[in-house]
Order: structure tokens, then sequence, then C-alpha cells
């Protein structure tokens, strides 16, 4: 069966009234752009969180909706020893972190 079912436009949802839960580990490591100081895989599921969708470049950047989005994020907190290369770029953008529970 398919994981997610379309529903109207542009909006997908799990089937059978599921939740899709997002699980997302280790998300201190996610890559920085080079050519701004960004987090693309971060800012794309801020976008989700936020907006409930994603801007999709290979759809001529249309705007997909997913509903019944549980996020689950796993953040590792900076022992003394690796709070250096934290501080050298491998931390998650603000815009993130303000849409997790600590």
């Amino acid at each position: 069966s398919k994981r997610l079912s379309w529903r109207f436009g542009h909006t997908y949802s799990p089937s059978h009234k599921r939740k899709l839960i997002v699980l997302l580990e280790d998300m201190q490591h996610a890559m920085v752009s080079r050519h701004k100081d960004a987090q693309p895989a971060v800012e794309l599921l801020r976008d989700l969180f936020t907006h409930g969708g994603y801007r999709a470049p290979a759809d001529s950047n249309n705007w997909h909706t997913l509903e019944d989005v549980a996020p689950v994020s796993v953040l590792t907190v900076p022992s003394l020893g690796e709070a250096v290369s934290a501080a050298a770029g491998s931390c998650v953008s603000p815009r993130f972190l303000h849409h997790t529970v600590v």
C-alpha cells in the first residue's frame, strides 16, 4: 500500500487515518551550505513544521502540503570537548530550535 495518499491539489497525508512520524536524529550534524550560512535540510524541515509543507524545486517550485505529521527530534547536547566543534558551525539554526521542546 502507499505510504502517503493524495487528498487534493498538492496535499498528501498518511493512508488509513495514520500519523506520519518524522524522526530527526543528530540534527546538529546537518550540513551547512557553502554559499550562505544556512542549513538547507534544516530549512526544509522548518518549513514543514512551521507551514505544514515544503516547496518542491523538481515540481516547478509548487508548494506541497503534508497533513498529520508528528515530528520527533533528537539533539545531542555537546560535551565540553565537543563545544569547540559546535562553535565551528555544526549547531542547529535558532530558527529551527524555536520549534522544539527542550
